[in-house]
């Protein structure tokens, strides 16, 4: 079975504007992103709603979900979660480029390990964990159109793990409020990216 499933991130933050690492710091939308998102918002009007909508619990992803999808109450995924940065925080590149933890990290493609943080080997197995139990509800309750409003690490996190022939795991960055378009075929446990968002 063929599932569409549209891949969002969350809308623009005070941390996101200062370009602050932030994974488990549970920041609400600021009024830039708020603006961006109800701009946004009429785009999916012709879009039509999904059947089933998924959410981070994070205040950011929730508040997305009400803007873009007014009315539709979100089912939570707790694994959809951005990845705890650690040490690193609530600090910006600049802040950390001097840091050789950072600097391993960074250039490994997110493979490097987070001092006090969430190991990312971990993360990947848990966005997909969160990823498979969006699906199985989709499945139980017989829809096949939805979507999940979560983080920039998770999107990237889920495209460079269930794409057929997936690139590096930056090229799947997105925007604050953008995201993809994309079909998992159940069987196969690929997903296809149909086009962006």
């Amino acid at each position: 079975m063929k599932l569409a499933f549209m891949l969002l991130r969350h809308g623009k933050t005070v941390s996101n504007i200062m370009g602050r690492y932030t994974g488990r710091e549970d920041d609400p939308l600021c009024q830039e992103g708020r603006n961006e998102l109800e701009r946004l918002a009429e785009n999916f009007d012709g879009r039509g709603l999904p059947d089933i909508l998924f959410s981070s619990p994070m205040k950011r992803c929730m508040e997305t979900s009400a803007i873009l999808f007014p009315g539709m109450k979100p089912v939570v995924v707790d694994d959809l979660k951005e990845i705890d940065f650690g040490v690193f925080e609530g600090k910006t590149y600049r802040e950390l480029e001097a840091c050789p933890e950072f600097r391993i990290f960074n250039e490994s493609g997110w493979k490097g390990p987070i001092p006090g943080g969430e190991n990312p080997e971990d993360f990947n197995k848990r966005c997909l964990k969160g990823f498979k139990e969006a699906v199985s509800y989709m499945l139980e309750k017989n829809v096949s159109n939805g979507a999940a409003v979560c983080h920039g690490g998770v999107i990237m996190s889920l495209c460079s793990s269930l794409l057929r022939e997936p690139g590096s795991f930056y090229d799947y960055y997105v925007e604050n409020g953008r995201g993809y378009e994309t079909v998992y075929d159940t069987v196969s446990g690929f997903m296809e990216i149909m086009g962006k968002i």
